[in-house]
């Protein structure tokens, strides 16, 4: 609303008429108004209660978007669980497997797995693993094929790589809390400011790490090709451990998705 208002002329007398009533003679004559009460200045109209910009309004009720809901309320970011991992460095202190693992062809030659509250974690490339049922570009030129994973689905088949996001852990790594009889732990692999939730979904050689399903490399934008594709460094891998933390059917996508967001917001409130 603007606050000019229309001032009264000053400048202006204000004329009226009086009439005198007396001996029958009617005499109208007329009168200068009161002009103190307009030609003083000090007496004008009061504009102060007019709206003072000096004092802007309040804001403090707007919308903070410091807490925008949709980064305050969601689940935790690649971001934010990269952040957490690093404020945890991996030291003897809580370094949890048996020894370092080799990690072929990778810039991370001897990897160890440590533990936070409630995870595992390490770091390392990415070698692609096509094994289990033939789907979706597996077992496509993989030289290592074999039909068959450690965990099967609620179907008891085997995992499908190529549609399955999992994992792959050395099978003489062992953890209270990682299930290594039906597997199925979910995991947070990130890379590039992106992750996608997978499952502990097959076990590996005792002398490498860092192997994920065609679907998991897909999913993170690295290329799946197991004879040509993965990564030789920049990969993290959080695996979820304890009671609860594999869905009912570790085929079941929107299951684990699901799970891995609310194990993750715990981890980052445990740790």
């Amino acid at each position: 609303m603007s606050r000019s208002r229309l001032a009264p002329n000053l400048a202006a007398p204000m004329l009226a008429t009086a009439s005198w009533f007396g001996c029958g003679d009617v005499v109208t004559m007329p009168i200068l108004a009161n002009t103190s009460m307009v030609g003083d200045s000090s007496t004008a109209p009061d504009t102060s209660t007019a709206p003072d910009t000096s004092v802007a309004p309040d804001t403090s009720t707007a919308p903070d978007v410091s807490t925008n809901t949709e980064t305050s309320t969601g689940p935790p970011t690649a971001g934010q669980l990269l952040a957490l991992v690093q404020a945890h460095p991996c030291t003897s202190s809580n370094m949890v497997s048996p020894h370092v693992y080799p990690n072929p062809g990778s810039a991370v030659a001897d990897v160890p797995a440590c533990s936070l509250n409630g995870a595992i974690y390490f770091y390392s490339g990415m070698t692609i693993d096509c094994d289990g049922r033939a789907a979706a570009g597996c077992p496509g030129a993989d030289p290592t094929y074999l039909p068959d994973t450690a965990f099967h689905n609620a179907k008891g088949m085997p995992l499908a790589a190529g549609i399955t996001p999992y994992v792959v852990l050395p099978r003489d790594f062992q953890y209270a809390g990682l299930d290594t009889v039906r597997g199925g732990n979910v995991a947070a692999i990130i890379y590039q400011n992106q992750v996608v939730y997978a499952v502990f979904g097959d076990t590996g050689p005792i002398d490498s790490i860092g192997a994920a399903s065609y679907a998991s490399a897909a999913s993170l934008g690295i290329n799946p090709n197991p004879a040509t594709g993965g990564v030789n460094e920049g990969v993290t891998y959080i695996v979820f451990v304890g009671t609860g933390t594999a869905p009912v059917d570790i085929e079941d996508q929107a299951a684990t998705k699901a799970l891995g967001e609310q194990l993750a917001a715990a981890l980052m409130a445990n740790n």
